[in-house]
């Protein structure tokens, strides 16, 4: 890790992390399950990339039959208290997968000690997601 120095002289460390929003149980079909991620009290977390992951009754997958949940994603932001989207919006406009992951147009930062709310709804009328996990990648700022 580098050591930087941001514009008031103060010096300050990034380093990779990656926050993950989980539904704590199966998405049934036209359900919705809102999740909470707690950004820790020891850094700022900046969000840069994200990736989705979903299996259907635990089901093993290759690169060929990998799920696309179609499942829509609301999230707020305490620390702001700003929605960022006007609309849920699906999944897949804003997060790739593990291998192509979604690159935001500009990292987002959550301050320290914010709560995020993910709102999952699941609009098919037939699949079931045993799993369904969203990972923020991005860096902790760590000040020194």
């Amino acid at each position: 890790m580098q050591i930087k120095t941001d514009a008031n002289g103060q010096k300050y460390v990034n380093d990779h992390y990656i926050y993950v929003a989980q539904i704590a149980s199966t998405l049934n079909a036209g359900a919705q399950q809102t999740v909470t991620v707690n950004i820790e009290a020891d850094s700022n977390f900046t969000w840069v990339k994200s990736a989705v992951f979903a299996s259907l009754a635990g089901a093993a997958q290759t690169a060929a039959t990998q799920v696309l949940p179609d499942v829509t994603l609301q999230i707020q932001d305490s620390g702001s208290g700003r929605l960022l989207q006007n609309v849920a919006v699906p999944i897949t406009s804003m997060a790739g997968n593990g291998q192509l992951p979604f690159v935001l147009p500009v990292p987002r930062l959550f301050k320290a000690r914010s709560t995020i709310s993910f709102t999952f709804a699941n609009r098919s009328a037939a699949e079931n997601y045993s799993v369904l996990a969203l990972s923020l990648i991005g860096y902790k700022t760590f000040f020194l």
